[in-house]
């Protein structure tokens, strides 16, 4: 479900020391919880596949750590 923070997943992430959560953006918009509940946790959070400043102004505001496109993106 698109809706529900992935604890276990995060939980597991922190179990086995990797430092980053890799989620859709489109997921992240409709649960901005999972980047919340993964950085309270110490993990950070990558996103994809992001092509325009407006989504990518959006998952910045949430927190994202880093953002994959396929576009030149200039973000401030």
């Amino acid at each position: 479900d698109a809706t529900t923070v992935p604890t276990a997943q995060i939980e597991q992430l922190v179990d086995l020391g990797k430092a980053y959560l890799g989620w859709s953006f489109n997921s992240l918009l409709t649960t901005p919880a999972i980047v919340s509940t993964a950085k309270k946790r110490g993990v950070d959070v990558i996103t994809w596949t992001v092509n325009n400043t407006i989504d990518a102004d959006k998952v910045m505001a949430l927190g994202v750590t880093k953002i994959i496109s396929d576009s030149n993106l200039k973000l401030r």
